[in-house]
């Protein structure tokens, strides 16, 4: 595990370097990296291994409800020691606890990938701005914060903000998870429909501004789904995304869509365990569909 740079990250959100820390704080911060470390931290994309103590669940996009999740939370007896939670991104804005939901960043059991809201604020800090699409490009990037829901955020002082900020920059596009032998990607918006079936060209791309990009903010592959077209994907066992608003989750053969409280009134906590027996029991179909797509099959796109 590279924990060293993970540390990094870490102690540029603290403000402070390694030796001026106490060896307690030392202690305390390396406890805290290898248990909150990814394994393979890349720039754009984290990997997580299997979760050995406990169980993982991941949560639709949150919009700062802290009260509502933690309410989720306890309905299912979460346990803040063992058990991991990864959002599909979009952690601020719209709810009245942005600050507080942001801030779950410092919990070794939390992660997650950004969203198009996420980088509203980290346009504003970032040396390179992602969000350029049609009107967006014409607003200063705080401009444009505060006309989408970001308010809140300019009530903060500057020291707050800043902070909030560098929590965010950790987050990656895309979140990889290792477990039960299967491989789940998790990308806030889904897998632009530019790279076809393959997920590993997508992840490759990132490195594209215009594909970091789409990641925030594409649509099309939820509307595939509302159209009866199926996204077969490789590279990939299953997909898992929010940022297009359901009343109820949604599970195709290769993705799930999470995010439901805009619509239904209630955040969707998908239990990873409920996912991995969806996976084995329809493995030979998956198969299949795959199979028929590499032999030509326009229908499964």
């Amino acid at each position: 595990m590279k924990i060293k740079y993970y540390r990094k990250l870490m102690l540029e959100k603290l403000g402070s370097s390694y030796e001026s820390l106490s060896d307690d704080a030392k202690a305390s911060l390396d406890y805290y990296c290898g248990r909150k470390t990814l394994e393979n931290i890349e720039l754009y994309k984290h990997t997580l291994g299997e979760n050995k103590l406990g169980k993982d669940y991941i949560v639709g996009d949150l919009h700062g409800r802290y009260f509502e999740l933690m309410s989720e939370l306890k309905k299912i007896g979460f346990d803040f020691k063992k058990d991991r939670l990864i959002a599909v991104g979009d952690l601020g804005d719209r709810g009245d606890e942005s600050e507080k939901v942001i801030k779950l960043l410092e919990e070794p059991w939390f992660y997650s990938v950004r969203g198009n809201h996420d980088q509203f604020i980290l346009d504003q800090y970032e040396p390179e701005r992602i969000q350029l699409y049609n009107r967006y490009k014409y607003y200063e990037p705080a401009e444009l914060h505060r006309k989408i829901e970001g308010r809140w955020f300019f009530k903060l002082d500057e020291q707050c903000r800043a902070y909030l900020a560098k929590l965010l920059m950790a987050l990656p596009y895309v979140i990889e998870l290792e477990t039960h032998g299967y491989k789940i990607g998790i990308s806030h918006a889904g897998v632009p429909t530019r790279y076809g079936s393959s997920w590993n060209e997508f992840v490759n791309d990132l490195e594209q501004r215009d594909t970091r990009e789409l990641c925030l903010r594409t649509r099309r592959h939820a509307e595939m789904h509302q159209e009866g077209v199926e996204r077969v994907l490789s590279d990939v066992d299953y997909t898992v995304h929010g940022h297009s608003c359901f009343e109820k989750p949604v599970f195709t053969t290769f993705s799930a869509f999470i995010d439901t409280f805009d619509k239904a009134g209630n955040l969707t906590l998908l239990s990873v365990d409920d996912l991995v027996k969806r996976l084995d029991a329809n493995k030979e179909w998956r198969e299949a569909r795959r199979l028929k797509r590499e032999n030509g099959d326009k229908q499964a796109l």
